[in-house]
């Protein structure tokens, strides 16, 4: 699956998703954020609660941002290369290939999940990967459905 084609498979799913750039309206708000990682070599991942993980390909992470700085400094964060390690897909996203962002203002990630889930293109990549406060989604780490 191209770039293009797993853009639009997200997008069928959450049409009111437009690309992530810092300056534009409703950035500086709350809401949810979809982030679209392409992994070109394998990323081993381990945690004692998720298990051991390589993860290669492309993957979304959904996340929210309700603290200072809204959805603009939690992406940013998200985007920088070489930053410490401080959430799960901190280490996806130092190796990504490529990572772009999907926001939707005032939206939250578990109700984003659950329409990604929903359209059947989208599974979970690591149980409990991003959730392990969630008790209502397998994980905040999507994959594409193999075809």
């Amino acid at each position: 699956m191209d770039q293009a084609e797993f853009l639009a498979k997200v997008h069928a799913a959450i049409p009111e998703a437009v690309p992530f750039s810092p300056g534009k309206e409703g950035a500086r708000g709350k809401g949810g954020y979809i982030l679209l990682i392409t992994l070109a070599a394998p990323v081993p991942f381990e945690r004692k609660a998720l298990g051991a993980h390589s993860l290669t390909g492309r993957l979304l992470y959904v996340g929210s941002a309700r603290g200072g700085g809204g959805i603009a400094a939690r992406v940013g964060r998200h985007m920088q290369r070489g930053k410490g390690v401080r959430w799960h897909v901190d280490e996806l996203t130092n190796a990504a290939q490529f990572a772009s962002a999907l926001v939707l203002p005032g939206g939250d990630e578990c109700s984003i999940v659950a329409r990604l889930l929903a359209c059947g293109a989208f599974e979970a990549a690591v149980r409990g990967f991003g959730s392990s406060d969630c008790s209502l989604c397998p994980a905040h780490l999507l994959r594409p459905v193999a075809d």
